[in-house]
């Protein structure tokens, strides 16, 4: 993945910021409530995607390192 402040404008970064702070929480809220809701009890699956898209946040922020074509 490109590094969003390469690719996006200065508004767009805001945005991105923006929904992956709202991502950040939501993850946060529901890995700290998933015993009370039962996320995972029958299907690990749930609980795992969760934990994946929390280690995905500083990708989604600042890419993997991928270049552009003509660097």
């Amino acid at each position: 993945m490109r590094n969003p402040k390469d690719i996006f404008t200065e508004d767009g970064v805001r945005d991105l910021e923006h929904h992956l702070y709202n991502l950040e929480k939501a993850i946060f809220f529901l890995t700290n409530n998933a015993d009370d809701l039962h996320i995972g009890c029958y299907d690990e699956r749930q609980i795992d995607l969760l934990y994946e898209l929390e280690n995905m946040l500083e990708i989604y922020r600042n890419g993997d390192g991928e270049k552009l074509d003509d660097e």
